[in-house]
């Protein structure tokens, strides 16, 4: 998420950088070659012109301005700057700093007219041609391509060595070969324009850090462009404003934070580090939940896949999206993980844990979990299809596993293989960790793919959790028996209403509605 500091203008009109040195330039105006050589010095101190436009050129200026009022080392006599012209109202940061600095600003492609002896370049933004000094073509001229100089201190450390042995460091220098030069991407109005479904917060901060004080960063509102003038990212303290909870957070969506002035605008989310993959989320409910209730779905399901469950329960209040987890299968054993991971600094508050494993083994696949990755998808999908029933079924038996192969089938290979991976390399739950976490084991009594062996470690591992047993349901119990699902769901979650940890929203079911509700959850459950 970004913050909006600023935004101005209705369209923006952005023209191409206007290249000013398409013929020779010369500091200070002149271009020839005459007796003014023999005023060019050859050892320190240098009359430095300094060229540059970003906060990247801003530290090098920094850099420079601190050895020019360095009386011991007297490296640098004068040191003036040029710059370029900014549609920013507050002008560019090298801009900036030369004015509190008080050092002598010029804007491309005035550079002044004074003496130079060294021309440095960083950042800069601008096509040029050797640069020279009034003293003619035998001045000295280098650029941070030369120098060596990049970001910050230890960088400008370079800048400041090289300068107090100039000469000998252009005699040793060496030209760049011609092969595999590569050039980046030329800056246009198009490469402003936020969009904010496939961007990051960190990834428009960037893009704003980088050419937004020359061609600022432009969006859509209400069918008008706008510049963007001033971004920042929000910190913690915003988030956590009450105020904005319930607030929708479809990317480009917009919410004025009160408090501090501030627009925010929603970015793409990444829960990894490669945003190229595609993470597929229903947040269904009243946003004023704070302990939603999340479902991880098995290794062939998708997030639609407890549309039943997302469907029924928030009709009743409650929002369906980390805190209150059902895990089927893998999923199952992911939310014990996760409850592990976090046991010193809790996320979770509760487990609803359906046809779930806690330990990897019980596949006896352990040996073959690292190869998955090379075994093509219809053989992952074999292995998958291997576990769902085969016998003769009832009606909703067979819609929901028709249901769960078409799901399988809309995942790739590598998909496939991360889940079978996750399924079957060895791991196992350290349940002493989540021992607090309040625990609803839901399993079937018919055929699922797994055994008796397994359901009754889980009952050991967990000895304080409630049992939810279903009479049938097979491997798919949230499809085909969704109702006696969603019911024990809400058994479950009973605990915790009237507390901060509710999945339920009381200012949307009244209390006679939550009292119909605990007497139609009449299901059998076994407490332990």
């Amino acid at each position: 998420m970004l913050l909006v500091r600023r935004c101005w203008g209705r369209r923006l009109a952005v023209e191409r950088p206007r290249c000013s040195c398409q013929t020779q330039a010369g500091l200070g105006g002149s271009s020839g070659g005459d007796s003014r050589g023999s005023r060019v010095r050859k050892k320190p101190p240098w009359r430095v012109l300094f060229l540059g436009t970003d906060h990247f050129a801003r530290e090098t200026l920094r850099a420079l301005h601190a050895a020019r009022d360095d009386e011991e080392e007297k490296l640098i006599e004068s040191l003036e700057v040029v710059t370029v012209p900014s549609p920013s109202p507050k002008g560019l940061p090298v801009k900036q700093y030369a004015i509190q600095s008080r050092l002598p600003v010029y804007e491309w492609p005035d550079v002044g007219s004074g003496e130079y002896d060294v021309g440095v370049v960083a950042s800069f933004g601008r096509l040029l041609s050797q640069l020279q000094t009034n003293a003619g073509r035998s001045s000295v001229s280098v650029s941070t391509e030369q120098l060596g100089v990049a970001i910050h201190e230890h960088r400008s450390l370079q800048l400041i060595s090289v300068l107090k042995s100039l000469p000998e460091s252009l005699n040793n220098g060496r030209p760049q070969p011609a092969e595999g030069v590569t050039y980046a991407p030329k800056v246009s109005a198009g490469t402003s324009c936020v969009k904010w479904e496939e961007q990051t917060s960190e990834q428009v901060l960037r893009l704003h850090l980088a050419i937004g004080d020359i061609v600022p960063l432009q969006t859509l509102w209400l069918e008008n462009t706008v510049k963007l003038l001033d971004l920042v990212e929000v910190n913690n303290s915003i988030l956590t404003d009450p105020k904005l909870t319930g607030q929708t957070v479809a990317p480009g969506s917009v919410v004025y934070h009160r408090q501090s002035q501030m627009l925010l605008v929603h970015c793409k989310i990444i829960v990894d580090d490669d945003d190229s993959k595609i993470w597929s989320l229903y947040d269904a409910g009243p946003r004023s939940i704070r302990c939603p209730l999340i479902f991880l779905p098995p290794v062939s399901g998708t997030a639609d896949v407890f549309f039943q469950q997302v469907l029924a329960l928030t009709g009743w209040g409650y929002r369906v999206i980390a805190v209150h987890l059902f895990g089927a299968s893998l999923g199952g054993f992911l939310a014990q993980k996760f409850a592990e991971y976090t046991h010193k600094s809790p996320r979770v508050h509760s487990l609803i844990l359906c046809n779930a494993f806690s330990d990897t083994s019980i596949f006896n696949q352990t040996w073959t979990a690292n190869s998955f990755w090379l075994m093509p998808a219809f053989m992952l999908k074999k292995i998958v299809l291997g576990n769902f029933s085969s016998g003769p079924v009832d009606p909703m038996m067979a819609d929901a596993i028709d249901f769960m192969v078409d799901r399988l089938e809309s995942l790739g290979q590598s998909e496939l293989a991360s889940r079978l991976t996750l399924n079957c390399q060895n791991s196992y739950v350290e349940p002493h960790k989540i021992r607090d976490i309040p625990v609803t084991i839901m399993d079937v009594f018919d055929q699922s793919a797994l055994s008796t062996e397994a359901k009754e470690e889980m009952y050991k591992l967990y000895p304080n959790a409630r049992r939810a047993h279903l009479k049938t349901g097979g491997n798919f119990p949230y499809l085909c028996r969704s109702a006696e699902v969603n019911l024990y769901v809400q058994i479950h979650l009973l605990q915790f209403h009237g507390t901060k940890y509710a999945a339920i929203d009381p200012s949307v079911v009244s209390a006679e509605e939550l009292e119909v509700q605990k007497s139609r959850l009449g299901l059998s459950q076994e407490e332990p």
